[in-house]
C-alpha cells in the first residue's frame, strides 16, 4: 500500500467531471447523519448556484459499512442466514426426537428410580450430562469443519490475490458454539424432564408389557417429525429455487460471446497523452497492431471491462420530448469504442450503421444505443437519425446512427439485466482508461504475450495489467454467487440428511417397541405386505402431512424470493415439486429400512423377546 497527496493541477480544478473521486467524513460528536447530510444539501445547493455544470446536484449520506454492500448483497446475506436457522431448528427437532426416544426406552427405569425414591434432579442428571458431551463434541467438531470452510471460502473468494483470506473470528464461533451448546442441552433434557414429571404407577402400567410409551409422548414425537420434515421442505426448496435461479442467471445469454474473448487493461499516463487528439493517433495505431497479431480475428478498444460492465453514466435527454424534472432524468451508462468493438464483442447490430471513419472531432456527435433505449423511446418507429442530448444548461446533442442488442455483464445480482446503454466513438471521446478486446482461437497465455510487446513497442513505459480471457473474468466475477450457491446446496444436503436421520430413528425404534406384536401377527398368519405396510404406514402420513405442509410454507419462500430479488429467475414450479418429490422419497426410503426390516422377523425371536 502507498499514499499520495490529491492535487490539482489549474486545469484540472475546473474541471467539474471527475466523478472518479470518493469523499468519507468522521462525524462530529453529537451531529446525526441526518443533520450532516442537510448541511452537505445546502453546501451542494450553493455549488450549483456558482457553477452551472453542478445545478440540480445533491450529496447523499450513508454509513461506510452501509456504503460497502448494496441492498441484494444484504438480503441474501439475511436470505442465507435464514437457511442456516432452518438447519438450525431441524437439528433441534432431531435431537429432541432422538432424546424422546431414548427417554421413552428408559421411561420404566426412571420411573423404577422414582418409586424407590430418586429426586428429580437425580434422575435428570445422567440426561444433562449426556447432553452436555453430545453439544461439546458437536461444537469441537464444528470448529475444525470451519477451519476447513473457511480456506475453501479463501481459495474461491481471492485466487487472484495471494495473501488475502477468510479470516475466522472467534466472536462468531463462540456465538456458534454458544447456540450448539444451549440447544444441545434444551432439546436433549426438555424430553427427560417431562419423562420425570410422568406419573409413576401409569408409567410402569404403560410399559408392563414392553409397549410403547403413552400417547403424549406419541403426539410429541409425531409433531416433532412433521415439523422437521416441514422445516426440510422448506429448506431444499428455497436453496432449489435459489439454485436454479443461479444457474439461469449465470447461463443466461449476455448478448455477447464470452468464448473466445481475450481482454486486457491499460490507461495513459503523461503529457503525452494530455491532448485528446494526441490519444486518437495512439489508440488508432494500437487497433491496427493488434489486428496484425498472429491468430487475432478481430481487435477493438474500449473504455470498460466488458466483464463487469459501463463505468461512466450520466443523465441525458430525448429532442423534441418534455425534459423530466431533476430528479427523474433517465441515466445513460455509456461506453467508447473504436468501429470493430461491436464485432469484436459478438454483439449484434439490430438498427443503421457502426462507427466509421468520418465519425472524427470535427463531425457530429455521433451515438449508438441498445434495443432497450431505442423500445422505450421510440417503441413504434425507428430511432435513427434521432437526437438525444445530455441534461444542464451547456447540452452537447449525438445523432443516433444505429442500434444494438442488448448487453448484460453478469456478476452482480443487484444490476438490472438490461438498461439505457450507449456507445460514442473514441474519435470523439478518447479515454484515456482502456480495455483491449482480441477475439482469437489461439490460448490466452500467447495472445497475452503479443499484447504486451505490440504495447512495448508503442510505448514501453505504458504499463498494461489483467490480461486474461473474459471466461476467466466472468468466473472470477461469479466466484461470490457460486460459492453462495455451494454454500446453500450444503444446507439443503444437510437438512435432508439430519430429517432423514430423525424420521429413521423414531420408525427404527417404533418397530422394535412393537416386535413381539409383529411377531404374533406373522405367527397367527399375517403377509409380510401386511406387516411391511403396519410398519411402514404411520411413517408414511406424517411424511406425506410434513410435505404438505412444507409445500405451503417453499410457495411462499418463492413469493418472498422474487419480492426480495427481482433480478433472480425464481419462478418455477417444477423445482417445487421435484424438491417435494425428492424430499419425500428420501423420507419414505428412511421410513423403509426398519419396515423391512420389521417384515423379515422370525415369530419364536420376537415371542422370547417378550
Amino acid at each position: 500500500d502507498f499514499w499520495q497527496p490529491l492535487t490539482f493541477t489549474p486545469d484540472r480544478k475546473t474541471n467539474r467531471g471527475n466523478n472518479f473521486l470518493s469523499e468519507i467524513g468522521r462525524l462530529k460528536p453529537g451531529v446525526s447523519m441526518q443533520q450532516a447530510e442537510q448541511s452537505m444539501i445546502t453546501l451542494a445547493a450553493n455549488i450549483g448556484k456558482q457553477n452551472s455544470s453542478n445545478e440540480g446536484d445533491s450529496v447523499r449520506l450513508e454509513p461506510l459499512q452501509r456504503s460497502m454492500s448494496d441492498d441484494i448483497g444484504r438480503t441474501v446475506m439475511w436470505f442465507t442466514f435464514g437457511l442456516a436457522g432452518f438447519v438450525l431448528l431441524i437439528a433441534c427437532a432431531n435431537l429432541a426426537n432422538l432424546q424422546l426416544v431414548r427417554t421413552a426406552a428408559r421411561s420404566r427405569e426412571l420411573a423404577v428410580r422414582a418409586a424407590l425414591g430418586a429426586g428429580r434432579v437425580r434422575l435428570l442428571r445422567h440426561s444433562l450430562t449426556e447432553s452436555i458431551v453430545v453439544a461439546l463434541l458437536g461444537g469441537s467438531i464444528s470448529l475444525l469443519i470451519a477451519l476447513w470452510a473457511i480456506r475453501f471460502m479463501s481459495v474461491r473468494l481471492f485466487d487472484d490475490l495471494p495473501g488475502a483470506s477468510v479470516q475466522l473470528d472467534y466472536r462468531v464461533f463462540g456465538f456458534a458454539f454458544l447456540c450448539s451448546l444451549v440447544t444441545g442441552v434444551l432439546f436433549g433434557t426438555v424430553p427427560a424432564w417431562f419423562a420425570s414429571r410422568a406419573d409413576v404407577n401409569l408409567a410402569l402400567r404403560e410399559n408392563s408389557r414392553g409397549s410403547t410409551a403413552g400417547r403424549s409422548q406419541h403426539r410429541l414425537r409425531h409433531l416433532l417429525i412433521v415439523g422437521e420434515l416441514a422445516f426440510a421442505m422448506v429448506l431444499l426448496a428455497a436453496a432449489g429455487l435459489f439454485l436454479r435461479g443461479l444457474h439461469r442467471f449465470i447461463n443466461a445469454d449476455p448478448g455477447w460471446r464470452v468464448d473466445g474473448l481475450v481482454t486486457a487493461q491499460m490507461s495513459l499516463r503523461g503529457e503525452k497523452y494530455a491532448d485528446e487528439k494526441q490519444r486518437v493517433v495512439f489508440l488508432t495505431e494500437l487497433e491496427n497492431r493488434l489486428h496484425a497479431m498472429p491468430g487475432v480475428q478481430h481487435a477493438a478498444i474500449g473504455s470498460s471491462q466488458p466483464v463487469f460492465g459501463f463505468e461512466s453514466s450520466s443523465s441525458f435527454l430525448v429532442e423534441g420530448r418534455p425534459e423530466p424534472p431533476p430528479d427523474k432524468l433517465p441515466e445513460m451508462f455509456y461506453e467508447s469504442v473504436t468501429a470493430d468493438y461491436f464485432e469484436t464483442l459478438g454483439a449484434r447490430l439490430q438498427q443503421g450503421r457502426t462507427f466509421n471513419a468520418a465519425d472524427t472531432a470535427d463531425h457530429p456527435k455521433v451515438v449508438i444505443i441498445n434495443e432497450t433505449t431505442a423500445h422505450t423511446y421510440w417503441p413504434n418507429e425507428s430511432p435513427i437519425g434521432r437526437r438525444i442530448s445530455s441534461s444542464g444548461k451547456e447540452r452537447e446533442f449525438f445523432e443516433i446512427i444505429g442500434v444494438v442488442n442488448d448487453l448484460a455483464f453478469p456478476g452482480d445480482l443487484g444490476e438490472p439485466y438490461t438498461r439505457f446503454e450507449a456507445f460514442v466513438p473514441v474519435s470523439q471521446s478518447a479515454p484515456a482508461y482502456l480495455t483491449l478486446l482480441v477475439r482469437t482461437s489461439a490460448s490466452s497465455d500467447a495472445v497475452a504475450n503479443s499484447m504486451r510487446g505490440v504495447i512495448a513497442g508503442l510505448d514501453p513505459e505504458l504499463p498494461v495489467y489483467r490480461v486474461r480471457s473474459a471466461r476467466a473474468a466472468v468466473d472470477q466475477g461469479l466466484g461470490s454467487i457460486s460459492l453462495l450457491g455451494s454454500l446453500l446446496g450444503a444446507f439443503a444436503a444437510v437438512g435432508v440428511i439430519l430429517a432423514a436421520i430423525g424420521i429413521y430413528g423414531v420408525v427404527s425404534y417404533t418397530v422394535v417397541q412393537r416386535t413381539g406384536e409383529l411377531g404374533i401377527r406373522v405367527a397367527l398368519g399375517a403377509q409380510t405386505r401386511d406387516v411391511l405396510w403396519l410398519a411402514l404406514g404411520k411413517g408414511a402420513v406424517l411424511v406425506l402431512i410434513g410435505a404438505v405442509l412444507g409445500g405451503v410454507g417453499a410457495y411462499a419462500v418463492s413469493r418472498l424470493l422474487i419480492s426480495l430479488i427481482p433480478s433472480l429467475p425464481t419462478r418455477d414450479p417444477l423445482t417445487l415439486v421435484l424438491t417435494g418429490l425428492g424430499l419425500v422419497a428420501v423420507a419414505l426410503f428412511a421410513c423403509y429400512i426398519p419396515a423391512r426390516r420389521a417384515a423379515r422377523v422370525d415369530p419364536l425371536v420376537a415371542l422370547r423377546s417378550e
